[in-house]
């Protein structure tokens, strides 16, 4: 078994596609590259136009000494197809570069031929791995998809911390999950769940973890699975002159968390001198950020660990239309507490939707309600990292208040939105900052550092909101 899992890596004998729920349109001719300043709205707005792409990196310990397999999974609905005769075809190139004493590099060209042109809703993937030895320590993986029909060019970047595996009698590698695992003849085939949306696995979470060991014993495996729970409230309290917002210090996808255990798991096992290839599985846990933890101990008291962050979103997310409490709770920024309690005040599924529906006929009415809502949804898309994006202090300014009226870069972390109402020359300024620096754009959350406003306004966009058309 361990020489044709190794085939599978080395060969790489396998494709796989991943699903996952997504939100964004077709690729256009647009070109951009995620760099440090650049505005996070422009970015999020207009990354629709750019191939989509998802990277992971998975790095194991090999006979030779550690290797790292980036998989990346090319969002087909992102590119850019033209018709061949009774085809849609596409291509695109994929360059990968590694960081490091010796830096390394590959180069992956991809064609696709389709019986029709993909629409932005199907979740078809293409996909692809590519492995390469590697030394100990922490590495930089920057990958780049370039559109060859449309020139569209997208580029992230991405971090790996290695263990030299030579050093310690136990090694393990960290941790992939999986859509699922097969086993094909004597072979085993797996199926890495690359996109981040774990709330779209069934019940169980599968992962894939790889095992070194300088002598043969029997080990003992624990698997435990850790919310992660912010230690504050990311949630503005309502006020119709201005936005309290109670967090504004704080980064809730910082490390200051409260661990609690929601599930764990022991076994025993016997491992042999060398590699050991090692599938284990956990209950999904309800939507939250979690950590999962893979420990090993030996017979001689050596133990290694490893363990992955992931999320889990409902299945419907970004949109909230199916999530009864996320459509009352997102209110709070246009309700006040005591309308939120009355909403609630039934306790039932069909007396809260029922107060729902009332609260919007009363206020602003169902044609409201729903571009409300879609504004919620988008805020998720836009703005969501640790947290959902109508969490966000960007996510409350672009519900309440739309789309900005200009966008501005001040400096390397900072951002400010304007908005203006010209019948009574009146505006708003609301400057973010980042609270913490990080390479990758995607990970971005903002706090609210200055708001510049004429109280006036933001009452008015209130307003606008729980007052009938």
């Amino acid at each position: 078994m361990y020489r044709n899992i190794i085939q599978y890596f080395t060969l790489r004998a396998f494709l796989f596609f991943a699903a996952a729920l997504s939100f964004w349109g077709c690729s256009s001719s647009n070109q951009m590259e995620t760099t440090t300043n650049q505005c996070y709205y422009d970015y999020a707005t207009t990354k629709g136009a750019l191939p989509d792409f998802e990277g992971k990196l998975f790095w194991s310990p090999d006979s030779s000494g550690p290797r790292l397999d980036v998989y990346v999974s090319v969002r087909e609905s992102r590119l850019r197809f033209d018709r061949d005769s009774n085809s849609f075809v596409a291509s695109y190139t994929c360059s990968i570069h590694v960081s490091g004493k010796v830096p390394l590099s590959k180069e992956v060209d991809r064609r696709i031929v389709l019986g029709s042109y993909p629409k932005s809703e199907q979740n078809a993937y293409d996909a692809f791995l590519v492995s390469f030895p590697i030394s100990g320590g922490e590495h930089t993986v920057q990958i780049v998809i370039n559109d060859n029909e449309s020139r569209a060019r997208f580029a992230k970047t991405y971090s790996v911390d290695v263990t030299e595996i030579f050093d310690k009698p136990l090694v393990l590698s960290n941790v992939m999950l999986l859509a699922r695992y097969d086993t094909v003849g004597h072979a085993t085939k797996i199926t890495p769940f690359i996109l981040s949306n774990v709330g779209l696995l069934s019940d169980t979470l599968n992962f894939f973890t790889v095992l070194s060991s300088k002598e043969s014993s029997e080990d003992s495996i624990f698997f435990y699975v850790y919310m992660l729970r912010s230690r504050y409230l990311s949630t503005p309290t309502f006020n119709s002159q201005m936005p309290v917002y109670q967090s504004m210090t704080y980064d809730p996808c910082g490390e200051d968390v409260d661990t609690i255990l929601v599930y764990e798991r022991s076994a025993i096992s016997s491992f042999k001198d060398g590699i050991s290839f090692m599938f284990g599985s956990v209950r999904k846990p309800s939507p939250g950020n979690f950590l999962l933890k893979v420990l090993v101990k030996n017979g001689s008291g050596d133990s290694a660990s490893t363990s992955l962050k992931f999320q889990v979103h409902d299945k419907n997310f970004p949109l909230v239309l199916d999530d009864l409490h996320d459509m009352v709770n997102s209110l709070i920024y246009i309700a006040s507490s005591s309308e939120i309690k009355e909403i609630y005040a039934g306790r039932t599924d069909s007396s809260i939707k029922a107060g729902l529906i009332d609260f919007w006929k009363a206020h602003g009415g169902l044609a409201k309600m729903a571009q409300y809502y879609q504004r919620v949804g988008q805020a998720n898309q836009f703005f969501s990292s640790c947290i959902e994006g109508w969490k966000t202090p960007m996510g409350i300014y672009y519900i309440v208040c739309g789309a900005p009226d200009n966008v501005e870069c001040e400096g390397e972390w900072d951002e400010r939105w304007d908005y203006y109402q010209s019948s009574n020359q009146t505006s708003m300024t609301v400057v973010f900052r980042l609270a913490r620096e990080t390479t990758n754009i995607e990970d971005r959350f903002y706090r609210i550092e200055q708001v510049y406003s004429n109280a006036d306004l933001w009452d008015y966009y209130i307003n606008e909101w729980r007052t009938p058309y």
